[in-house]
């Protein structure tokens, strides 16, 4: 017999972990970003950075930053749509 309690437990767990795959995927190096951003200056990818223009995470530990290709792609939306 079918248990509609575990049946949505397990659909919500499925919809998380999907989630959390996309959020991890989503970090490119930042080589990527310039290239996505067709930028050729680490100066300007920075001016980003500090103007909180893009999301970026810098892991404990490491010297490489990451970016969010997602924050990226509506950075770039939302530059093309200004007057």
């Amino acid at each position: 017999m079918e248990n509609p309690l575990l049946k949505n437990l397990v659909k919500a767990l499925a919809e998380e972990l999907s989630t959390n795959q996309n959020e991890e995927d989503d970090w490119i190096t930042t080589e990527e970003a310039m290239s996505i951003l067709k930028i050729s200056s680490k100066t300007t990818l920075k001016k980003y950075r500090d103007q909180n223009d893009i999301k970026y995470s810098a892991p404990i530990g490491s010297k490489h930053i990451l970016y969010s290709k997602s924050s990226l792609l509506k950075f770039i939306e939302d530059k093309a749509n200004m007057p």
